[in-house]
């Protein structure tokens, strides 16, 4: 007779997830939704303001920041054993468009708000750029690009638990006791370097450990 491999992929079933795991698949869905829309989109250069948004894509936001709030409230429950490195890459795949998209489409809604004057009529702006507003919206880009950046290195924090890793049923967590700085500043190219290895290189200091989530 032959033996019974055991098998990587989840088995356990939708019953005996936790309420925060089942709400974890919304971002999933949220980002599906994303994708599938035409999306956003913001740029400053060559003296060029572009701001895109679809109206649908305002569809993916509740669904993404519902289940970021309530994963952020679950405890890190890792097991001893090992997560295979797909767990991690479906965690990345998941967190990395959440917390760009949470922070940029209220961006994109604000600039076209105050371009249209109120409720948007135009989703789409393209002018020149060099008005007192575009010095506002470079600030807050930049705000965004750190917020993105640093929340992102965050994820590995020990005590924070994000959609992507509860979808994947993973823990991921940096070894050792680091300063929340050194997370924020590196630590994008540690959850990078999960999917893509190479960026592991930059992430100097930050080394993350996968483990399947105790159940």
């Amino acid at each position: 007779m032959g033996s019974i491999r055991q098998s990587n992929f989840p088995t356990a079933s939708l019953g005996s997830m936790t309420f925060r795991r089942k709400l974890s698949f919304l971002a999933v869905i949220g980002i599906v939704v994303l994708f599938s829309t035409k999306g956003f989109h913001f740029s400053i250069t060559n003296n060029m303001l572009s701001v895109f948004l679809s109206p649908w894509t305002l569809l993916s936001w509740p669904l993404l920041l519902i289940p970021l709030i309530t994963s952020l409230n679950e405890k890190s429950k890792g097991s001893e054993e090992l997560a295979p490195w797909w767990r991690g890459a479906v965690a990345f795949l998941i967190d990395g468009p959440l917390l760009m998209s949470i922070f940029a489409i209220p961006l994109c809604l604000l600039v076209l708000v105050l371009e249209n004057g109120g409720i948007p009529s135009s989703w789409l702006i393209e002018r020149k750029a060099g008005t007192s507003k575009d010095t506002l919206y470079t600030i807050l880009f930049l705000f965004m690009f750190i917020a993105t950046w640093s929340g992102i290195g965050l994820c590995l924090h020990p005590k924070i638990t994000t959609p992507g890793a509860l979808a994947a049923n993973v823990t991921l967590k940096v070894k050792g006791n680091l300063p929340a700085w050194r997370l924020a500043f590196f630590g994008v190219f540690a959850y990078y370097g999960v999917f893509i290895p190479f960026f592991k290189h930059f992430a100097i200091g930050v080394e993350v450990e996968k483990h399947i989530r105790a159940a």
